[in-house]
């Protein structure tokens, strides 16, 4: 028997679906970005109201910037317009602005979405 650690990357693969993920985004803005990865989510049926769903991800980051640096954003919102937690990919070759504090345009972002109470 191994006292081997299990990688915690499972736990990650859970929340990811093979429609929720786009390596080739067409947007060429923030706002853009992220309703297109948004909108990955509303196909994966995750999201009841995605007008609703689309303007607390833009609120959150209106309070404060999701990029992180090195090419990534990570988006996310508390909803009640979601009925699981999942988590969208979107990849653009290009880079977005996104004010990261590095400067760097944005190539990778991550959007989670997870209900208010859970």
């Amino acid at each position: 028997m191994s006292n081997t650690i299990k990688p915690a990357a499972g736990k990650v693969a859970s929340l990811l679906r093979l429609g929720t993920i786009n390596l080739n985004l067409q947007a060429r803005n923030k706002t853009d970005a992220l309703r297109e990865v948004a909108t990955l989510l509303q196909r994966a049926n995750c999201v009841s109201n995605f007008d609703a769903f689309f303007q607390e991800i833009l609120e959150r980051e209106r309070v404060s910037n999701t990029a992180l640096g090195h090419d990534v954003a990570i988006p996310h919102a508390r909803t009640e317009q979601c009925s699981e937690i999942l988590i969208a990919v979107g990849r653009t070759p290009v880079g977005i602005d996104f004010d990261a504090k590095d400067g760097q345009p944005v190539r990778l972002i991550f959007l989670s979405a997870r209900r208010n109470r859970w």
